[in-house]
């Protein structure tokens, strides 16, 4: 089967009525399938999650130059992604979907259901 991918945000739009469920719901059902999966979002997670933390030291080191590039990063990944104004918030993103993939990875571990759009997954 041959796949292709196209970006197309000018033809639709789509808004999340419930962010957390979903996002929840994805990481469940991605660590549930395979503990390589799940090994993968956590690592993924934890990398995204030490951003601030080695900001910081790079700032408190005086290494102004490494942290504006270290600073930077986050954005400079997601700018092809958010085009615009929006790439700012990266850095934001980052910290709000931690809980979220999270709690799905937890509850894909212990065995726990994860409720969406009220069915039980």
């Amino acid at each position: 089967m041959k796949l292709g991918i196209a970006r197309a945000e000018d033809l639709g739009q789509v808004q999340f009525r419930d962010a957390w469920g979903t996002i929840e719901r994805g990481a469940f059902r991605f660590a549930e399938m395979s503990p390589w999966g799940g090994i993968t979002i956590a690592l993924t997670v934890l990398l995204a999650a030490i951003w601030l933390p080695v900001l910081a030291w790079l700032l408190m080191g005086d290494h102004w130059l490494a942290a504006t590039a270290f600073a930077l990063l986050p954005m400079m990944l997601t700018a092809s992604w958010y085009r615009g104004v929006q790439v700012l918030m990266a850095p934001i993103a980052i910290y709000a979907i931690l809980p979220m993939i999270g709690n799905g990875i937890v509850r894909a571990v212990s065995g726990r259901a994860v409720r969406w759009k009220g069915r039980v997954i």
